[in-house]
C-alpha cells in the first residue's frame, strides 16, 4: 500500500489536466496584468505617442481574440445589425478611449496614482 494520497481524488487525469492548464493561465493573466503599467510608461517614455500604444494594443487584442473565437466557436460570430452600433459605441469609449486615457494618464503620472485613478472610476460615474 502506498502512503500517498491521491492528488483531488474521484477526478479524473484529464480534468486534473484542465485544472492546472486552468491556473496557468490565471496566473500568467494576474502577471501580465501586474505589469501592464509600468511597461506601458516605460514605452511611452521611450517616445511612443499613447494614440498608437492604444492602437497597438487594442489591435493586438482583437486579432488574438478573434482568431481564438474562429477556431472555437465560429457561430459566436454571428452579430444582427441592432448590435452594430452599441458594439461600435463600446469598441470606440469602452475600450479604446479607455486605453487612450490610461495612457495619456501615465504620461502626466505615477503608475500607481494612474491606476488608482483608473480602477475607482466606475464609483465616480
Amino acid at each position: 500500500m502506498s502512503d500517498l494520497v491521491e492528488p483531488l481524488p474521484g477526478v479524473p487525469l484529464a480534468a486534473r489536466r484542465s485544472l492546472w492548464v486552468g491556473y496557468t493561465l490565471y496566473l500568467l493573466g494576474a502577471f501580465t496584468f501586474a505589469i501592464n503599467g509600468s511597461v506601458s510608461k516605460a514605452i511611452l517614455l521611450s517616445g511612443m505617442d499613447a494614440a498608437r500604444l492604444s492602437q497597438l494594443r487594442v489591435t493586438g487584442a482583437f486579432v488574438i481574440l478573434l482568431a481564438f473565437i474562429v477556431i472555437s466557436r465560429p457561430r459566436r460570430l454571428v452579430i444582427h445589425r441592432s448590435e452594430w452600433p452599441f458594439l461600435i459605441a463600446y469598441g470606440i469609449l469602452g475600450v479604446a478611449m479607455t486605453q487612450y486615457l490610461f495612457f495619456v494618464a501615465l504620461r502626466y503620472l505615477p503608475v500607481g496614482v494612474a491606476l488608482l485613478i483608473e480602477f475607482t472610476a466606475p464609483v465616480f460615474v
